[in-house]
């Protein structure tokens, strides 16, 4: 997928508001939770995913998911097919609020860079500073 504009309101916004909650969380937990960029780490830990990126790396549609209307519940139940074996649960979540289905999505996209099948930036120091999605690779 072709990342967005820094500035997007979307993405920013989402941006945002995790950097928000990751600091909530932080302070409940009183211990750090860094970012991490490899599977190899100890304790709380933290890795940038979205939902959309999860559905690409596996080649699944990334759009028509979202909203509340029939067509968009039978895309959330073909989605779950599609990864049951990896994710069995996913098909309970297909009539609930959509923002629960992505987060499932996302602890997806949480297995797949802890089993080593997410894509790898190129230039790490750079990705360190303007942030990685951690996607599926898609040829895994």
């Amino acid at each position: 997928k072709r990342p967005l504009e820094v500035g997007a309101d979307k993405i920013a916004r989402a941006a945002h508001t995790a950097i928000h909650v990751l600091a909530r969380l932080r302070e409940l937990v009183q211990r750090p939770i860094p970012l991490v960029w490899t599977p190899e780490f100890q304790g709380l830990a933290a890795i940038e995913v979205y939902p959309g990126a999860t559905l690409k790396g596996r080649r699944l549609e990334s759009s028509g998911y979202k909203k509340s209307d029939k067509a968009s519940k039978a895309a959330r139940l073909h989605i779950a097919e599609c990864v049951r074996d990896e994710l069995p649960a996913l098909g309970r979540f297909a009539d609930v609020k959509v923002d629960v289905f992505d987060a499932c999505l996302c602890l997806l996209a949480a297995k797949d860079f802890l089993r080593c099948r997410t894509l790898q930036p190129d230039d790490l120091e750079l990705a360190r500073r303007e942030g990685w999605i951690w996607v599926r690779d898609p040829d895994q």
